[in-house]
């Protein structure tokens, strides 16, 4: 059984047990992970959403980050991320289709994102939510990777068209 649940970024303690559990994963799962610094200094000063998946043990087992632009009603995903041995399960679609959802009562009507070029499993899943190639962002990372934007246009029922 698992908990999808919202909050903004700045309402997490830096000392929450919660905190140390999205660096950990960012840490051990993302390609591209932050530093706690970068953590520490982007949740200080946002107003961006915090989504989480939570276990029944109370674990956060997947999390994602969201910056939502009210004046071009668009969301940004900046991470998403589920532990491995939950990936392919459906889990990852859900918590997707219930982000969606929040950021479509919101008023966004567009999710973009950036992915890195080589990572196919990622580019694979966006691409079976419906997510359309915009453009690839030369030397977008600061190791110098490049990096595939992507945009998802929801529709009016908050469903992912």
């Amino acid at each position: 059984m698992v908990d999808y649940k919202f909050s903004y970024i700045k309402e997490l303690s830096h000392d929450s047990a919660y905190f140390e559990q999205i660096t950990e994963l960012d840490l051990l799962y993302m390609p591209k992970p932050w530093s706690r610094a970068t953590w520490k200094n982007f949740k200080s000063k946002s107003e961006d959403f915090f989504y989480c998946i939570k276990s029944s043990e109370d674990r956060i087992i997947g999390f994602a980050l969201c910056h939502f632009n009210q004046l071009m009603e668009e969301t940004h995903l900046l991470k998403i991320c589920v532990i491995p041995k939950l990936r392919g399960s459906g889990i990852s679609s859900e918590f997707f289709q219930f982000i969606a959802s929040h950021q479509t009562n919101c008023g966004s009507i567009k999710c973009f994102l950036e992915v890195a070029i080589q990572n196919k499993e990622a580019i694979q899943f966006y691409n079976k939510l419906g997510f359309a190639k915009l453009v690839v962002k030369k030397s977008f990372y600061s190791d110098g990777s490049d990096a595939l934007a992507l945009l998802l246009e929801y529709n009016k029922t908050c469903q992912i068209k």
